[in-house]
């Protein structure tokens, strides 16, 4: 497990790591990696908001909230 990203990719390449999608995708497309365990594949389908029960929203969230509804609806 390596934690710092100039040692991740070159980890990856040499059979002992692994990558983001879209950090290893112009590796998969050259051939220089192959994707293993296809089938165990985690996808990301976005951020999730928690709707607070109560009433008004913390000051922070009131700020984060409505451009993230804005994408989402996009």
């Amino acid at each position: 497990m390596f934690d710092m990203r100039s040692c991740v990719h070159p980890a990856a390449l040499s059979g002992f790591g692994h990558l983001p999608e879209s950090q290893a995708k112009p590796d998969l497309e050259s051939g220089a990696l192959v994707e293993v365990l296809t089938n165990w594949r985690q996808t990301f389908e976005g951020y999730h908001l928690y709707f607070p029960h109560h009433r008004h929203p913390s000051p922070a969230f009131a700020l984060l909230a409505p451009p993230k509804r804005k994408v989402a609806r996009q």
